[in-house]
């Protein structure tokens, strides 16, 4: 016997999808710790600064595009 949520999705996918939420920043961090190890501290901010900006940049082009008025 499955067990839904209101939305209709078995409760195992709901655990399966969060454990991939939760890799998405151990990943970033691992990628952000093997770059400092290896370049520095300071090309890791010089990288981390242009992540910043360019994350603005495709937030307000994408995920909340402008609208027409």
């Amino acid at each position: 016997m499955s067990v839904s949520n209101s939305l209709g999705r078995s409760v195992t996918d709901l655990a399966h999808s969060d454990w991939v939420l939760l890799l998405i920043p151990l990943v970033f961090f691992g990628t952000y710790l093997l770059c400092f190890l290896v370049v520095g501290a300071q090309s890791v901010a010089l990288i981390s600064a242009a992540l910043c900006a360019s994350l603005l940049v495709v937030d307000g082009l994408f995920v909340r595009p402008p609208t027409r008025r």
